[in-house]
């Protein structure tokens, strides 16, 4: 679970002579305003930074991907399967970014209120008429993927009680 301040929760940057390649899952971000909830920024001469976004909430500010500062094959990408998204997707407004900036809109995405438990309060577990529950990506478990949620319980749960176990969408499973 990310909290945003001044900068995005959830950064992927490149430095010198490193490529910066994240696949992020089962994350929770809230942030409000302009203030960034993810974003790839990379902003030096043929160096990419690539964010992989799956099953998981951004609530609120934006999501974007900056390149560039005068470097033309300076890349970001920003992309995604199964993510509840309010904010906006876009590049980075200011300039000269002028690299390759991309943000492609995840399979599958969501843009309903993911009905938290009391989110003016900070729980962020969704509620059983959630729209994430049961609405990440089906099957098993994928290599290095976490069989716990953030409070320790199991990752896959019937929680829609259709016979069928399937992630939620976010850091938290909703437990029937």
């Amino acid at each position: 679970v990310l909290s945003g301040g001044v900068d995005a929760p959830l950064t992927a940057t490149a430095t010198a002579g490193t490529n910066a390649n994240v696949t992020a899952r089962h994350l929770t971000i809230r942030t409000s305003g302009a203030i960034p909830g993810v974003r790839a920024s990379s902003y030096l001469a043929g160096i990419s930074a690539q964010l992989d976004l799956r099953d998981s909430i951004v609530r609120g500010g934006t999501i974007t991907a900056c390149a560039g500062i005068g470097n033309l094959t300076a890349s970001a990408t920003v992309s995604g399967v199964n993510v509840a998204a309010t904010g906006s997707w876009g590049v980075c407004a200011s300039s000269p970014n002028i690299g390759s900036e991309t943000v492609l809109i995840p399979l599958n995405l969501i843009s309903a209120d993911p009905l938290f438990v009391d989110e003016g309060a900070g729980d962020l577990r969704l509620t059983a008429a959630s729209p994430l529950v049961d609405a990440g990506t089906p099957g098993a478990l994928g290599a290095g993927e976490s069989t716990a949620d953030r409070l320790g319980l199991p990752r896959l749960v019937d929680g829609n009680s259709d016979g069928i176990t399937r992630r939620d969408i976010g850091a938290f499973e909703y437990q029937p």
